[in-house]
């Protein structure tokens, strides 16, 4: 790919810069703003003891930033760079960490939300116990991340909740295929951008067979060597998908989070 033809990039950097922009970052909002007291996001967090819906949400979108924001630097920055992998590294990373937030955040009820979120951090909880054991690493003090998973599953009963949903394995790669109503597209074309993010990020082959043009082929020892180009057109449509799962997300972030006297659920 070649910087000249990366416009298309520019919605979704223009977005990141409306949250990056807004001197809130010590309330680790991330330009989100904090959700009303009196809002449906504000009602979601009460009595999760910390592991509130909100949160989730707000440090998913902070990751995509992060990404976004390195992705910035290495395709339009002062020493753009763009290489083959790298870019759908990234984009896979924000598309995730959007797709995770509105999967969330979409939710009808409170208790979906509610189920939701608990999901997302009792995955992360039982990571962080492998992690513990994997590092011979468990804390001097407080509990291990398999103490915090037992305790997210006994919140979710104590709250009503589906236990079995909440303790169900989750890959954030399947978040994006568990989004009911894509913003663009449809799941099977969200979760054929997220594989082929996948396989670059990993250095497998066939996203260039199939998405580039060849060039120039040479035989080498065992078979052929295969000189190809990618046209930049091929990371557009992860790009937008990106974006508006971003946008999408934001939206409904910000009607969760604005003041709502009705107390609905």
């Amino acid at each position: 790919m070649t910087t000249a033809e990366l416009g298309f990039l520019d919605p979704l950097f223009a977005l990141a810069d409306s949250l990056t922009s807004v001197d809130d970052q010590l309330g680790h909002s991330f330009g989100l703003g904090e959700p009303a007291p009196d809002s449906a996001l504000a009602r979601d967090d009460i009595n999760l003891e910390g592991m509130w819906v909100s949160h989730v949400a707000i440090s998913s979108m902070g990751a995509l930033l992060d990404h976004v924001i390195q992705l910035r630097e290495l395709m339009k920055g002062p020493e753009a760079a763009v290489t083959v992998n790298a870019p759908w590294t990234l984009m896979r990373g924000a598309l995730e960490s959007a797709g995770l937030a509105l999967w969330v955040l979409s939710g009808s009820t409170r208790s979906t939300r509610r189920t939701r979120a608990l999901r997302v951090l009792h995955h992360d909880y039982k990571e962080r116990g492998k992690w513990e054991k994997e590092h011979r690493k468990q804390p001097e003090a407080g509990q291990t991340g398999d103490d915090r998973a037992k305790q997210v599953e006994v919140l979710a009963g104590a709250l009503d909740l589906d236990v079995a949903k909440v303790i169900t394995d989750l890959s954030y790669g399947d978040a994006v295929g568990l989004l009911v109503a894509l913003p663009v597209g449809s799941t099977e074309f969200a979760m054929a951008r997220w594989r082929e993010a996948s396989a670059f990020a990993h250095g497998r082959t066939w996203p260039l067979l199939h998405l580039a043009m060849p060039t120039e082929v040479s035989r080498i020892r065992g078979g052929f060597a295969l000189r190809v180009v990618l046209d930049e057109q091929h990371y557009e449509p992860l790009t937008r998908l990106t974006h508006d799962i971003l946008e999408r997300a934001l939206f409904v972030y910000a009607e969760l989070s604005a003041p709502d006297d009705s107390g609905k659920s």
